[in-house]
């Protein structure tokens, strides 16, 4: 039979077979770290939804791309159009323009944003917060210009003047975990007052935050599980051979599938991080499984 010429082969070219395995373990290795993680907002979204294409047509038409948007709430009297409000906003926006993947050209707050108003020679576009030093008449105008304004009334600030909010479009969304890691330190790093709150949202920051969140659980599930199930197999077989060799191949299985994952053009998403700690519980089943069939067969005889 088939099986058994198979077996036979592998009894007796068994370390032709065993370097076979582990260069392909090896190799599997490799391919694994060249895995992609998709950790964008659309997922988990068939690929044909027809909400998905619009959305694609409209990134192509308009070149809008994902942002990182920053809210800053005030809950000092007058709101965020204070001066303090006011510099802590011109504040940020200029570190953020440092900030490598983020595009400086596209970046809205009310700093990059202007005033459409009437005037004796026809219309004057003047910044809603220009240059310079920000005082009293300056917070008056800008607060005057925002109630003139119905697009930017509960849009750019919010109608009760508590926040503002900044959107930060990303050049390379491939690095959207970095830049939200530095974004974040930005906002810690801020010298604010008690009162100001600052906040990190948007579809870039949810990006960024699922792949910290993906190395971050990996980095804390998959060691305790191994740890785990390796105490149980030493308890079951009280030899550490027993313990390791089934943790061996559970190790191996997991890198192999990794391997093809990424060969097969495979992405890896939050949730498959399960996948790993049930690999794990299928591959060390069948060892304790045969030994417990030995050991009754034993007694049956």
């Amino acid at each position: 039979m088939l099986v058994e010429r198979w077996l036979r082969f592998v009894v007796d070219y068994r370390w032709v077979v065993l370097v076979a395995t582990f260069a392909s373990v090896v190799a599997a290795g490799v391919l694994a770290g060249r895995l992609h993680k998709d950790t964008s907002a659309n997922a988990y979204i068939e690929p044909g939804n027809p909400a998905l294409l619009y959305r694609e047509r409209v990134i192509d038409t308009f070149g809008l791309k994902e942002p990182v948007v920053i809210a800053i709430r005030s809950s000092g009297a007058g709101g965020i159009l204070t001066e303090d409000g006011l510099r802590t906003v011109r504040s940020l926006v200029e570190r953020l323009e440092a900030v490598p993947n983020i595009d400086a050209d596209r970046i809205t707050s009310l700093v990059s944003r202007s005033s459409i108003a009437g005037g004796a020679e026809g219309l004057e576009v003047t910044p809603l917060l220009p240059d310079g030093e920000i005082g009293a008449q300056l917070v008056r105008s800008v607060r005057d210009a925002i109630d003139a304004s119905p697009l930017y009334d509960g849009t750019l600030v919010s109608k009760d003047r508590s926040a503002t909010i900044i959107a930060a479009e990303l050049l390379d969304e491939e690095l959207s975990a970095e830049t939200y890691q530095t974004v974040l330190d930005l906002t810690r790093l801020l010298p604010v007052s008690q009162d100001i709150e600052v906040f990190v949202a948007g579809a870039g920051a949810i990006t960024g935050y699922f792949s910290s969140y993906i190395d971050r659980d990996a980095g804390r599930l998959v060691p305790f599980t191994a740890i785990a199930v390796t105490v149980v197999l030493f308890c079951a077989f009280l030899t550490i051979r027993s313990a390791a060799l089934p943790m061996f191949i559970a190790a191996a299985t997991i890198v192999v599938t990794l391997g093809v994952m990424a060969a097969s053009g495979v992405a890896f998403y939050a949730i498959t991080n399960g996948m790993v700690v049930v690999l794990i519980g299928i591959s060390v089943a069948e060892p304790i499984w045969r030994s417990e069939e030995r050991r009754v067969g034993k007694e049956c005889r």
